[in-house]
């Protein structure tokens, strides 16, 4: 009993002792920390307004400062643990943390190649808030930019979120990256109208009828003869305003080009078909009506 006793005295010692010694790596180990943790500190305030100035992404610039920020606290304990002669534990730290860091990535990968498009997105800026942009089949108003994820307003009102790495590996267009946008119409005309009055008349009334950019030509071209017309495209070009002056001035030029057609006499034909009731086995729609007889019909 009093073997087992002096035993645990000792071992009590040694300990006692140890923590003795090791109170100045304790101390050291303890103010790298708090300097570390005010350096962090002070370098993530600082990088937050460097990065502002090359994008003005915030989640993107909150995400950088965050790594940085965290990486030097990362920094900060492990040269603590150094200084408290605990290098087999830094060891095994930092090689749990690429065990750790392969299974994360191998886990979320496509988060990962999402976060990786939204930094090319805020790098090359590939479009603002508030563009209309036609990516993906969707086309619509951009809401948000965030560093994983985009939203894009359709012009029917539904929120539609897509993935960054979408939008970086699929061809879009960005509506609002230029001041004035071509409106098209193409249209039709009978065979027996007269092309050159076509082409005049349809100019003539984009000219004084639909607004329009005067710095710019009315553009008439005959593409093509077609089943049951000639059709003709119509290209003007108006300032890039909003989607509803677009489909509005749009409209106001069908509206305009009718009416001048009707006033001119030029015809927008439409496809006939032609049913043959006598084929062979049949018999003749003529027959039929000549043979029957009128009366009262009969209800059974």
């Amino acid at each position: 009993m009093e073997n087992a006793f002096n035993l645990l005295v000792e071992k009590l010692t040694n300990w006692f002792n140890q923590i003795i010694l090791l109170l100045p790596n304790l101390f050291v180990a303890a103010i790298i920390i708090v300097l570390m943790f005010v350096f962090a500190r002070n370098i993530r305030k600082l990088s937050h307004k460097v990065i502002g100035r090359f994008t003005a992404n915030l989640p993107i610039n909150n995400f950088i400062t965050g790594v940085i920020h965290y990486s030097l606290l990362l920094t900060g304990f492990v040269l603590a643990l150094s200084i408290l002669h605990l290098d087999k534990a830094v060891t095994s730290i930092l090689a749990g943390a690429g065990v750790l860091g392969l299974a994360l990535g191998l886990a979320f990968q496509n988060p990962i190649k999402n976060t990786v498009s939204g930094f090319i997105m805020s790098y090359r800026k590939y479009y603002n808030i508030g563009d209309r942009v036609e990516t993906n089949g969707f086309y619509g108003t951009i809401e948000h930019i965030g560093i994983r994820v985009s939203e894009l307003r359709l012009t029917t009102g539904e929120l539609v979120i897509l993935p960054n790495d979408f939008i970086v590996n699929e061809t879009f267009k960005n509506i609002s990256s230029t001041t004035k946008r071509a409106l098209v119409i193409n249209v039709g005309v009978s065979y027996h109208d007269n092309l050159e009055k076509v082409e005049q008349v349809v100019k003539e009334t984009i000219s004084n009828q639909v607004e329009h950019l005067k710095t710019e030509d009315i553009e008439v071209y005959f593409k093509e003869y077609d089943s049951s017309s000639i059709n003709l495209m119509l290209r003007f070009w108006i300032e890039n305003l909003s989607d509803k002056h677009y489909q509005q001035t749009k409209s106001n030029a069908i509206i305009a080009i009718k009416k001048a057609f009707d006033k001119n006499g030029i015809t927008i034909p439409f496809p006939i078909r032609t049913l043959d009731f006598g084929s062979s086995g049949g018999e003749k729609i003529a027959g039929i009506m000549s043979s029957a007889k009128p009366g009262k019909p009969t209800v059974e």
